[in-house]
């Protein structure tokens, strides 16, 4: 499952590299339309859905759960909703962060966002580590959690 899925490019070079069964798209449903196109086009021949967060069933059991800085961005009650149905029931996962190991927002509003701290508290066996390269270098620097 991704989260903040762009285009869909991420998927289409996961399944040249890896062998997945099923893959399922999370963004909002303008993206989606553009996502369907692109993997249509593309020879993406993996079962797949493409939902919203709201139109994603309670609770998935995924294996993995990816988001390169979607996560980050969503406000903290979206936040919320994407641990309770994605990513505390996956099995593994990464998402790199790009709202400080603090929550902060860019507009520099604290505790709009989830701290990296209770995101460890809260996934199981979860690990941070820095974004390497570093693709921002402001005080609130990104990051990376893995499980």
């Amino acid at each position: 499952m991704e989260i903040g899925c762009g285009f869909g490019g991420q998927a289409i070079i996961l399944s040249r590299l890896a062998s997945i069964q099923h893959y399922t798209f999370v963004d909002m449903w303008q993206v989606n339309l553009l996502i369907q196109r692109f993997i249509e086009e593309s020879g993406f021949n993996i079962e797949y859905e493409i939902k919203t967060i709201r139109q994603s069933s309670t609770r998935h059991d995924n294996t993995l759960v990816i988001s390169n800085y979607a996560f980050s961005e969503f406000d903290i009650q979206l936040q919320a909703m994407c641990l309770k149905k994605f990513i505390l029931t996956s099995k593994h996962g990464y998402l790199t962060m790009n709202t400080g190991m603090n929550g902060m927002a860019f507009n520099g509003q604290a505790n709009r966002h989830i701290t990296s701290e209770m995101l460890i508290s809260l996934i199981a066996s979860a690990r941070q580590s820095s974004e390497i390269p570093q693709t921002n270098l402001t005080n609130y620097a990104n990051y990376v959690i893995t499980w």
